[in-house]
């Protein structure tokens, strides 16, 4: 069985725009595996749903490899899920041409892993809406967090929801069966992730500061070392012998 992971950064929950756009990918990915052998778990998580604490700048998790607050809420579930995953969605509204603050508590929460790499090997999508503008730097944004965390983004869904709803459903529809049938592919194994040059000189600038930590045995070289990244040339080679666990 195949999992996907969602996290959506809105209070209102599964009644918000980025949910429910997100959930319309879902629905046609699933039906597009209907008459496969492929199953589909999707862990669907909003703001609304979970208990994350603001990150309290212990820089705990950067020094010793975890963070207390996972203790005292859901976020050490939240990371479990994720590394479960085979595929992963995060969305988020624009509040004030960013994401919104649940977002990025969300990702303060899992910042050392962006120096980790610790999600390679799994593919993923952006959403992003709107109702007036700054779609762009939501999606350059979370598109720069996923890659630092080894994610292979696939696809930046936006959209303005006035245009939605007034003019533009055709044109929106047609994108969420793009990407409802690229997300179906990769469950299906039908793409496979692959390393691009920015994934490529993040892997390179990343294992070389792991590499300034070996004098002290620091978190981030403790990682590299024990995951075997420290092996390897590239990501792209990081990849290969990721998909060879898989199998």
């Amino acid at each position: 069985m195949k999992k996907v992971f969602v996290f959506i950064g809105s209070q209102k929950g599964k009644a918000s725009n980025t949910a429910g756009l997100t959930q319309k990918i879902l629905d046609n990915a699933v039906n597009s595996l209907q008459g496969t052998q492929e199953e589909l778990k999707i862990d669907f998580y909003t703001a609304k749903d979970v208990n994350i604490k603001s990150c309290k700048s212990c820089l705990n998790c950067f020094n010793n490899g975890f963070c207390p607050l996972d203790k005292t809420d859901d976020m050490a579930m939240l990371k479990a899920k994720m590394l479960e995953a085979d595929f992963i969605i995060l969305g988020s509204p624009v509040y004030a041409h960013n994401v919104s603050g649940d977002m990025k508590k969300f990702i303060d929460r899992i910042s050392n892993w962006t120096h980790l790499m610790k999600l390679a090997g799994k593919a993923g999508i952006i959403v992003s809406t709107t109702l007036s503008n700054g779609n762009m730097f939501v999606l350059d944004y979370l598109y720069k967090i996923m890659s630092y965390l080894g994610i292979k983004v696939v696809g930046k869904f936006s959209a303005n929801i006035i245009d939605y709803i007034n003019q533009d459903i055709q044109i929106s529809q047609k994108e969420i069966s793009n990407y409802a049938s690229t997300l179906a592919d990769y469950i299906q194994g039908k793409r496979i992730v692959s390393s691009d040059d920015y994934l490529e000189r993040l892997f390179n600038v990343m294992k070389q500061n792991a590499i300034q930590q070996k004098a002290y045995n620091g978190q981030e070289y403790l990682h590299w070392k024990e995951s075997g990244y420290l092996d390897y040339y590239s990501f792209d080679e990081l990849l290969q012998h990721v998909s060879s666990k898989v199998v």
